[in-house]
């Protein structure tokens, strides 16, 4: 056992290596729809197939409006106070908050966007089994009670602008989760079903969140080393404690650097377009890669490299519209 455990930890080593250094970064992104336009977000009812507010739908709306609030990208009017604005116009609603009243709700709120679904599938499913009879180290006789659950949540949301009643957009969101118990010689424990239908809500809160609000996200990036250019290394340390312009001009002199083969030369090339790519400077990223290119021209890395910089210039570019920055 211990010698396969001390082979794994080799192989492990040696993947580590072989891919290279990499680092962890934490990289703006822009929502999957531009609502820069708008300042305020109402929270309107969830409802079942059958058309029921229920339990579920308020956790629904409760979660949604948690995560909007976090993003701080906008006003969040949830469903009490929809109802309170419109008791201080005399005013009430009949039926649901949907598409139905959002012009209603446009007049007293203005611009603003009304967020609403429908649940297509929320269900929980468990199996329990029981294995053959096993026999333990001692001769003991014994069988293994296993429960497994799986809880399957479908959401419909869609988004109208209350002062057009125009639909922003409209999509499915989905979430499953599964937890496992076991038992010897005796059933398995329950398994809180709540507990999977909360984090069903939370996966599809943050996904939805995504949808309409600018957020982070943690990208791994990876690195090429080579032992004739410890300025490589140099860059990545100087990287991990957030000083960036020290890393890219160590690795600009790394380009630059006598005596080196084209191999080590492309390396520092793709490093160097790597760290500027992710400083927002897109076009000298590229042009970098393509110098790697040059001198290792089969090296795939180095062409994805090229299309990752496109990406990343049109989701920069995307975001600035997003959060008003004009170059």
């Amino acid at each position: 056992m211990k010698l396969f455990i001390k082979t794994v930890a080799a192989l492990i080593i040696f993947i580590m290596f072989s891919c290279g250094p990499s680092v962890v970064l934490t990289v703006d992104r822009p929502a999957e729809i531009n609502l820069s336009d708008y300042k305020t977000i109402a929270i309107g009812d969830f409802v079942s197939e059958r058309g029921n507010r229920s339990l579920y739908s308020l956790n629904i709306e409760e979660a949604l409006t948690h995560r909007l609030f976090e993003t701080g990208a906008f006003e969040i009017v949830d469903r009490q106070n929809i109802d309170r604005l419109m008791e201080e116009h005399s005013l009430s609603l009949s039926g649901l908050v949907d598409e139905s009243s959002a012009l209603e709700i446009g007049k007293l709120m203005g611009s603003a966007v009304l967020i609403f679904g429908r649940i297509t599938e929320n269900e929980y499913v468990e199996q329990t089994t029981k294995s053959d009879e096993k026999v333990d180290m001692d001769g003991n006789k014994y069988h293994i009670y296993q429960r497994n659950g799986k809880y399957s949540l479908r959401i419909n949301i869609r988004l109208v602008d209350v002062t057009t009643g125009k639909i922003l957009a409209t999509r499915p969101f989905e979430a499953d989760k599964t937890a496992r118990r076991y038992g010897k010689d005796e059933p398995a424990p329950e398994i809180d079903e709540n507990k999977l239908f909360r984090e069903c809500v939370d996966d599809i809160g943050i996904e939805f969140a995504r949808m309409v609000a600018p957020y982070e996200e943690e990208v791994i990036v990876r690195f090429e080393s080579d032992r004739d250019l410890p300025e490589l290394d140099a860059a990545l340390t100087s990287i991990k404690i957030d000083d960036w312009d020290h890393a890219i001009n160590t690795l600009r002199k790394a380009t630059m650097k006598p005596e080196i083969n084209d191999k080590t030369r492309a390396k520092a090339y793709y490093n160097y377009g790597l760290v500027i790519m992710y400083d927002g400077q897109y076009e000298n990223a590229i042009e970098a890669f393509r110098k790697a290119m040059q001198l290792r021209s089969g090296r795939n890395r180095y062409q994805q490299a090229i299309i990752k910089a496109r990406k990343e210039k049109q989701k920069r570019e995307e975001l600035e519209k997003q959060i008003g920055i004009n170059e």
